[in-house]
């Protein structure tokens, strides 16, 4: 009978261990994925040339990419949202691509990526940050305004 209970209770404890294992494992996950996200940040931030911030705000895209959206922590979206304040337009792309990739857990940047978009849709050039902005504003949930004209991206001239 003795071991039949202690047989119990080693069965109990090992299935509340083994409950707590990815509990656990993400704890450790997050943590290090919101330290490799606020460097890449702060690499942006303190690069030395524009072509770097780029690079650099490029690697932070590629690091949301895939992510679990509950693992990035409140501060770290803060931090990643303050970078479409940047003036390059190349680095906000991506930024914008980063945030897009956390879904509606981003969502707190919306305002600024509707701030930024009548500006965006009318840069001249093949690529702008535009081309980021809108699928991001829909992976957050927002349904972005209708593109501009060419005659009223003239107006604004």
């Amino acid at each position: 009978m003795r071991r039949k209970n202690d047989r119990m209770i080693g069965c109990i404890c090992f299935a509340v261990w083994l409950a707590t294992m990815p509990n656990i494992a993400n704890a450790g996950t997050n943590s290090m994925l919101n330290s490799k996200l606020e460097q890449t940040v702060q690499a942006v931030r303190s690069a030395g040339s524009p072509m770097e911030q780029i690079k650099s705000a490029q690697h932070l895209a590629e690091l949301t990419k895939g992510v679990a959206p509950s693992s990035v922590s409140d501060a770290t979206v803060s931090d990643i949202t303050s970078l479409l304040d940047m003036p390059e337009d190349a680095v906000r792309g991506w930024v914008a691509s980063a945030l897009g990739h956390l879904g509606r857990r981003a969502k707190v940047a919306a305002p600024k990526l509707l701030a930024l978009l009548p500006e965006a849709d009318c840069m001249q050039g093949d690529l702008t940050s535009a081309a980021s902005i809108r699928p991001a504003l829909k992976r957050m949930g927002v349904e972005p305004p209708p593109a501009p004209t060419y005659s009223d991206c003239q107006k604004r001239r």
